[in-house]
């Protein structure tokens, strides 16, 4: 933008003012050409002062959005972070979930498996136990079953030797009835 110039119409009165004067015409020209030439750079210094204040003022202004989008983008940032550190918080806090999870379930496995262990020792131990009290029972009745055949064939010979006894009584028994009966028989052959 250049700035206005007024020159002509200044001459044109700067002129008529001088020829109005005591002045010569070409000292007034002088004089007036001064005066505008003095208004043209007051003006153009006006113009720059101006073009100045707004380059100054789009300056600031641009100044003003580069610092709001510097932090803007300094939040956005920020705002990135925090959301990074809240999913590596979850993810974090998810794994350690998942830790324990695993680490309860290993010690209940271990448990349970402990436990099995336990409980097959105990039942081998019964087991062993009702085999010693099945062996003895066994043990028992057969000494019993021994005993009672040895009193069995106690008692038989006792009997056979109580049945030979009384057979050789009455064997003798015989023989001295039959003395008796040879002796009577002879007295009376002799009577």
């Amino acid at each position: 933008e250049k700035a206005p110039s007024k020159k002509p119409a200044a001459a044109k009165t700067a002129v008529t003012a001088v020829a109005k004067s005591d002045f010569t015409l070409q000292a007034g020209e002088v004089s007036a050409y001064d005066a505008l030439t003095a208004r043209d750079t007051e003006e153009k210094a006006a113009f720059e002062k101006r073009e100045t204040k707004k380059r100054e003022a789009a300056a600031a202004k641009a100044d003003a959005e580069a610092k709001a989008d510097a932090e803007k983008a300094a939040k956005y940032e920020e705002f990135k972070a925090k959301a990074g550190e809240r999913e590596a918080a979850a993810a974090e806090k998810a794994a350690a979930a998942e830790k324990a999870k695993a680490e309860k379930a290993a010690a209940a496995k271990a448990a349970a498996a402990e436990k099995a262990k336990a409980d097959a020792a105990a039942k081998a131990e019964r087991d062993a136990a009702a085999a010693e009290k099945a062996k003895a029972a066994e043990k028992a009745k057969a000494e019993r079953d021994a005993a009672a055949a040895e009193k069995a064939k106690a008692a038989a010979a006792a009997k056979a030797d109580k049945a030979a006894a009384s057979a050789e009584k009455a064997k003798a028994d015989a023989a001295a009835k039959a003395e008796r009966d040879a002796a009577a028989a002879e007295k009376a052959k002799a009577a």
